[in-house]
């Protein structure tokens, strides 16, 4: 092992910030895992392992067995190793425990190491290797051990899929609405600011918009969030080395007591379905009452509901009448609550058979908790050639203006239309002309026998719709419309919990 040569992480590290992400799907999954001992790169676990037992006549596997080192000592042996090359320092012939034992071997020495990612692989290779020896059968002890790593390799595949299932859901909400990438540099707005310049997140969920404005170039981040989660968000603002910027407080926005009197900017992704789903911006309202800065922004800054009418033969064919005859037998007990409950449900635009039209468009800087439960007028006509609708659509748009004395865009502006008019503004939309998000669009389909869904001589409609708190859950909500034809009114509930 005297042929070692540096092993800086910093060949990768240009595009870390590009690489974070995981994908979802594995077969398109691009793992590099970095030599022990050089900078050469693998695409998997045993061609690594094979390169240094070939190349530097050490076996991480055989090591692992000869320490009997659980989860917590073969990471440590794995830093160990990776800190002596990058130190330049020689390897002793023979690792010992002593060599190890420091708890500045728990830190990573690799950022994004896919050896440490993959110790489970390791310890479950060690341990079939250790239960074939019959000569040196295994003590109770170790057998114990071995159970936990399996154990703890389980629970590991099982964050590792929640995780790509959020990161997912970020790279969409992120990257492709909030153009991540092909905004101008925050910072840069920020460097003539006082540099006592505060963020506050409110839902912090893993840290991520934490992270995002400390990288923005924020001098202090507190991020909030009422949920066990804070801790795993606290551990990621660690390994990211943020923890001198961002701070991780645990409790609801109305409990807890800010390190700060004021802030200057509040961000929070408080969007639900239908957008006020989950009951989450009044939290938010009450951050801004308490904390923010006069001038100060609000991340979004405002927001618009949308309404059209849709008609989409293939999606009632599907989950509507399709159960009135499965091979003969009528089973519409299936469509239990199908009109009565809003679906959640990505359509395409062709679904829409009308004009959409704003219904209520919500200023952040002005709204209060109480404006949330309210009544709207719309209306909207078929397009030409549709003679009745299956029903309603309802999305929202999102808008982050960066200069508080701006004006909020008026409610039949659309984001693209809006983005396009200066290049500060950022904003996106969750309805069926733009990219699908995990918002969706909520459908309300018209019960049997509602006028909309025959219109004789005008395809004009009009009404008004509720949005309120369930009576039963405060967090879930109802929404009814009322809409009339030129000869016949009608109104329709649905819950959306």
């Amino acid at each position: 092992m005297d042929n070692l040569r540096d092993a800086s992480p910093s060949s990768g590290s240009d595009t870390s910030e590009q690489s974070n992400w995981v994908d979802v799907e594995p077969d398109v999954e691009n793992v590099q895992v970095v030599s022990l001992f050089d900078v050469q790169t693998f695409a998997t676990l045993a061609e690594m392992l094979q390169h240094c037992r070939e190349q530097y006549d050490f076996d991480l596997v055989q090591n692992i067995q000869r320490l009997h080192l659980d989860f917590l000592g073969a990471l440590k042996l794995v830093n160990y190793i990776r800190s002596q090359v990058k130190s330049e320092n020689s390897l002793p012939s023979e690792i010992s425990l002593n060599d190890i034992d420091d708890e500045r071997f728990l830190k990573p020495v690799l950022d994004n190491d896919a050896v440490i990612f993959s110790l489970d692989e390791v310890l479950l290779q060690q341990s079939s290797d250790t239960q074939a020896e019959t000569s040196d059968p295994m003590d109770e002890q170790t057998k114990d051990l071995h159970r936990r790593n399996r154990d703890l390799a389980s629970e590991l595949n099982s964050v590792r899929e929640s995780f790509a299932n959020y990161r997912l859901a970020v790279e969409q909400t992120l990257d492709r609405r909030w153009g991540v990438g092909e905004m101008p540099d925050p910072s840069a707005s920020l460097k003539g600011n006082d540099s006592s310049t505060y963020y506050f997140e409110s839902y912090a969920t893993h840290g991520i918009l934490s992270m995002f404005c400390a990288k923005a170039g924020a001098s202090k981040v507190i991020a909030v969030d009422r949920s066990d989660i804070i801790d795993k968000a606290r551990e990621n603002v660690f390994n990211n080395k943020l923890s001198d910027v961002v701070t991780c407080l645990r409790g609801s926005i109305e409990d807890v007591e800010l390190p700060v009197k004021d802030v200057d900017i509040i961000v929070s992704e408080w969007m639900g379905y239908c957008l006020l789903y989950e009951a989450m911006l009044p939290s938010v309202l009450f951050a801004r009452d308490k904390y923010l800065k006069p001038g100060g922004l609000l991340v979004p800054s405002s927001a618009t509901l949308w309404i059209s009418p849709v008609k989409d033969e293939a999606y009632v064919s599907d989950h509507v009448s399709y159960w009135r005859d499965v091979y003969g037998f009528d089973m519409k007990a299936m469509q239990e609550g199908i009109y009565d409950e809003v679906r959640v449900q990505a359509m395409p635009a062709s679904s829409t058979c009308g004009r959409a039209c704003p219904f209520k468009v919500l200023d952040l800087y002005s709204t209060h908790a109480e404006d949330l439960a309210f009544t709207a007028n719309w209306e909207t006509e078929l397009n030409d050639g549709k003679d009745d609708a299956d029903g309603f659509l309802i999305w929202f748009d999102i808008f982050f203006c960066p200069c508080r004395s701006e004006p909020i865009p008026e409610p039949d502006i659309t984001p693209d239309r809006w983005a396009r008019a200066s290049p500060g503004h950022v904003a996106f939309t969750t309805g069926p002309n733009g990219p699908e998000t995990h918002w969706k669009q909520g459908l309300l389909l018209i019960g049997p026998g509602k006028p909309s869904q025959s219109l004789s001589t005008s395809r004009r409609l009009s009404g008004i719709i509720s949005f309120a708190a369930a009576s039963d859950n405060v967090r879930a909500l109802t929404l009814r419309l009322q809409w009339s034809t030129e000869h016949e009114k009608s109104d329709q509930s649905w819950e959306l919990k």
